[in-house]
């Protein structure tokens, strides 16, 4: 989802760096660097040598993570407004297909899916596959009644989609 926007990706980029330059500016102080690295008390290696811990822990302990929360909320907001509605409108076609699909030939939702998802990949064309899997659909005439009631399904709820587009 992140990488599905240009700007997401520049500012999850961005974020880190807006929480330690003001880390970094607070620490300068205190901050020295080795040219060897030594161990800390809990087993991290590191070249950072810090003087004084006490004055610099509340700066690493209590960060300001404001521009964390303005991105994951610009993020959420993104997921619900565009995301989920459009997760909705899939579902939502989903089972009208399914249940028109049903009203030419019976069959359970996993089936059912089976052949939604063998339409949309193949163009409409029936698989070999399926039709030994469910013999009636390679029944004269089946077939293009199931493809044409669940086209039919398709196209109404692009065209809604479409009339809802701002």
């Amino acid at each position: 989802m992140i990488t599905d926007d240009p700007g997401e990706r520049r500012a999850y980029d961005q974020v880190p760096d807006e929480v330690s330059a003001p880390l970094m500016q607070a620490m300068r102080d205190q901050i020295s660097f080795r040219s060897t690295g030594s161990m800390y008390p809990d087993g991290i290696v590191s070249d950072i040598e810090i003087n004084d811990p006490d004055m610099a822990r509340p700066s690493w302990r209590y960060p300001d993570l404001a521009p964390h929360v303005v991105f994951l909320a610009r993020i959420l907001d993104r997921t619900i407004r565009e995301r989920m509605r459009a997760e909705a409108r899939d579902l939502r076609r989903h089972a009208r297909a399914r249940t028109a699909l049903k009203e030419v030939v019976e069959m359970p939702d996993p089936q059912a899916d089976r052949v939604l998802r063998t339409i949309e990949q193949n163009q409409g064309r029936l698989s070999n596959t399926l039709v030994r899997e469910m013999p009636v659909l390679g029944e004269p005439g089946v077939w293009e009644e199931v493809v044409a009631a669940v086209m039919r399904v398709w196209g109404e709820e692009d065209d809604a989609a479409a009339g809802t587009r701002v």
